[in-house]
């Protein structure tokens, strides 16, 4: 799977997608079943400049000992700029390097279980913190084959009372290879590296902090033009999380038109 904001922006392009994911998270005795949709828009006012705009809705499963609940809720809207260079070489091969900033907002509610306990900061369904956010990637392509990758780090400032995420550090890698004009087979890693989070009170989240690693897998297809599809899975190879915290696989399927 290509992370928002990576793709390729031309100048007066609007691009929307829909991008939803099932899956599931474990800290302590709690399991959040998480299913998600969110809505973007990207727009281009040059070759160079990508200006983004993400807005989750949750839907969310909370099992504890003390029962089940459902709930949902809007998730933390994220505002991202991207800046891009292309290089085009003689012999088709042609690299892309960019620069990114992005901000997620604090819109997610606090939540808890159903005995009315606050849930761990890792399935709360947003930071509670302002999160800027700076990293950079790359693009190589050519011909059917396309390698990319890149880096970020996010800076959570809390704003509120209740649970916080801590610092995370992110990269992706990963290839393309498209051998019809139509259909294209996507493979690579995403791996996270977070601090350990805090509870309310600031106290130490045990189950919060840790290094996880995912697998990833998609097919993307284009049946018409400007408007494709893209199915795929990601799963958790690695994880040295701390506490007694587990991540499940995510399944993705992301719909993008361009306007």
């Amino acid at each position: 799977m290509m992370p928002r904001g990576q793709e390729q922006p031309f100048g007066g392009r609007l691009h929307l997608t829909l991008d939803a994911r099932a899956g599931s998270v474990e800290a302590g005795d709690v399991q959040v079943d998480d299913r998600r949709a969110e809505v973007s828009v990207a727009y281009a006012p040059s070759e160079t400049v990508l200006l983004t705009l993400g807005v989750p809705a949750l839907s969310r499963t909370i099992l504890s000992p003390a029962g089940s609940l459902e709930r949902t809720s809007l998730g933390d809207v994220e505002l991202g700029l991207h800046v891009v260079r292309v290089t085009r070489f003689e012999g088709g091969l042609i690299q892309r390097f960019g620069v990114f900033a992005a901000l997620k907002l604090p819109t997610a509610p606090l939540e808890h279980d159903a005995s009315g306990v606050v849930l761990s900061s890792v399935l709360q369904p947003g930071c509670g913190s302002l999160v800027p956010a700076a990293g950079a990637d790359y693009v190589v392509s050519k011909g059917v084959l396309a390698v990319y990758g890149g880096a970020s780090l996010w800076l959570p400032f809390a704003v509120r009372e209740g649970p916080h995420a801590g610092e995370s550090l992110r990269a992706n890698v990963g290839a393309q290879w498209q051998p019809l004009r139509t259909v294209a087979m996507r493979a690579g890693t995403f791996a996270r590296l977070d601090a350990a989070g805090t509870l309310p009170g600031d106290v130490d989240d045990p189950n919060s902090g840790g290094l996880v690693g995912y697998a990833a897998g998609s097919v993307v297809v284009t049946p018409l033009t400007d408007f494709t599809v893209e199915a795929g899975v990601l799963y958790p190879a690695l994880q040295l999380l701390r506490g007694e915290h587990r991540e499940g696989a995510i399944a993705a399927l992301t719909l993008g038109v361009d306007l």
